[in-house]
């Protein structure tokens, strides 16, 4: 499978699945790779040469060299983990926190942005759901970053409005035409460093992936999943 498998996390990488963090007992943890070329006894003939080694790149390394491979069609792969965002980085990039409100299905998400050039560090602060308005201005004061800025998601105004008397600085994203391929492209155009510790992050921008025709051709339109 892909590397946001939870084999991929605690048997190679050593960490736990759902907190991102190592686990303490790694060295009970072990691995084997078995590939066709370890059994081509008992593959047919020329399974290996004419039929694995001829696949798209993407396949031949999975089913053929058995390796973990990203998303196919991932829409980002312009980003990697940092430990965490020093204070060079705090001190000489302009700062703002994202907020895509949700509920139920879709989780309320928060991340911490720094922008320095052509450079974006990132650093998950909230992403749970059935959280209530007012129990997010309670985290985001946790958190002290009230004051900060949060450029909010402006399809909900109401929250807006709720999180403003709650004495959070907040505001509506602006939105203009085919905003969301816009906003992808200028992403795509950056270089995105993401902090260890933000799992579910990590996770979308693994998934976040290009819609697929019934040909199974990607086609240039995100899915509208793991874009929160």
């Amino acid at each position: 499978p892909s590397k946001p498998h939870w084999t991929y996390k605690l048997f190679i990488q050593g960490e736990d699945p759902d907190t991102g963090e190592a686990v303490s007992n790694q060295q009970h943890y072990a691995h084997l790779r078995l590939n066709p070329a370890d059994n081509a006894d008992n593959l047919p003939d020329g399974y290996i040469d004419e039929v694995l080694e001829h696949l798209p790149e993407d396949k031949r390394r999975r089913f053929l060299l058995g390796e973990y491979g990203d998303s196919a069609g991932a829409i980002f792969t312009n980003w990697h983990i940092i430990e965490g965002i020093g204070d060079d980085v705090i001190r000489h990039s302009r700062r703002t926190i994202g907020l895509d409100f949700g509920f139920s299905v879709d989780p309320a998400a928060l991340v911490d942005v720094y922008v320095n050039g052509d450079d974006i560090y990132l650093d998950e602060l909230v992403y749970d759901r059935e959280l209530t308005n007012q129990m997010l201005a309670e985290r985001i004061k946790k958190l002290g970053v009230q004051d900060v800025g949060i450029l909010a998601d402006s399809a909900e105004p109401k929250s807006i409005h709720e999180l403003k008397a709650a004495k959070i600085r907040v505001n509506g994203a602006e939105k203009g035409p085919d905003s969301v391929r816009a906003g992808v492209d200028w992403l795509r155009s950056k270089r995105l460093h993401v902090t260890r510790r933000s799992v579910n992050l990590i996770t979308e921008l693994q998934e976040y992936v290009w819609s697929q025709n019934r040909d199974g051709n990607f086609e240039p339109k995100p899915i509208d999943d793991y874009n929160h």
